[in-house]
């Protein structure tokens, strides 16, 4: 037989289980803020998909498909730049990157979350830079990393 004080134990335990399910899902979600960076003298067209890694078909995988044009830096600057704040919920994803006015220039890269603890929305930095010696250009891409223990830069 359950004694008074095994019910009283049990129920407080499920109120408190309860409660702290309601106070996450009043929490804000994570978001990643995208950042596009062209470094190159020349305007450039970015075309730009991020998709989640692990879903079943195409459709359900892309989060995000656009094209971005970047003109050549600012006089005072070295990269013209365009934000998109808060872009996407900040999960793992799948980048894809190439210019459409210069389609061999592409890259992919793998998405992590950086920083899960941390107040600021994490960042993805995309770029077109130019190789010094040859004029070619590349795609770099560039996160946040957390500071401390996780052994990243």
């Amino acid at each position: 037989m359950v004694s008074r004080r095994q019910v009283l134990a049990l129920g407080g335990g499920l109120s408190t289980v309860g409660l702290s399910g309601c106070a996450a899902l009043g929490s804000d979600t994570d978001t990643l803020t995208v950042i596009l960076l062209n470094f190159d003298s020349e305007p450039h067209t970015f075309d730009v998909e991020l998709a989640r890694p692990n879903a079943d078909r195409y459709s359900e995988a892309i989060v995000l498909q656009e094209q971005y044009d970047l003109e050549t830096p600012p006089d005072d600057a070295v990269a013209a730049e365009h934000r998109e704040p808060d872009a996407l919920e900040n999960d793992t994803y799948h980048v894809s990157v190439h210019l459409a006015d210069a389609p061999a220039t592409r890259e992919t890269y793998r998405y992590y979350p950086g920083c899960p603890d941390d107040d600021e929305a994490d960042s993805l930095y995309i770029e077109v830079r130019t190789e010094r010696e040859s004029d070619e250009r590349y795609v770099q891409f560039r996160q946040d990393r957390c500071s401390g223990s996780s052994g990243w830069p």
